[in-house]
């Protein structure tokens, strides 16, 4: 899926059209009723999830940025913890990114 670690995270209405479109794919593919249930068909199939390989890019994606083989383009959009302040706490290793301002919600 291109670009799925950017628009993945969108609201789960934009989401569910996939989804519920991928499970019936799946169905479709075995014959199976509208209603069957699709995690045993994912799982017989060896098919990914949407869920799943969202989350899949996404480690890849944060893989590439903790060992520096990304664009530098994104450099400046994840900073580590312990490069913000000084405080030797247990989070310092995780990876902190700006907070996005928007007019959507008023703000």
């Amino acid at each position: 899926m291109y670009c799925v670690e950017v628009w993945g995270g969108s609201l789960s209405s934009y989401k569910d059209v996939l989804i519920k479109i991928q499970k019936k794919i799946v169905r479709i593919m075995v014959f199976a009723s509208f209603n069957a249930h699709t995690p045993p068909i994912f799982k017989k199939l060896n098919i990914m999830t949407f869920d799943n390989i969202y989350n899949y890019f996404v480690c890849i994606f944060m893989f590439k940025v903790t060992k520096h083989i990304h664009p530098q383009i994104f450099d400046s959009l994840f900073v580590q913890n312990k490069r913000i302040h000084i405080y030797g706490t247990r989070h310092a290793e995780l990876y902190s990114t700006a907070l996005a301002k928007t007019n959507l919600m008023g703000n």
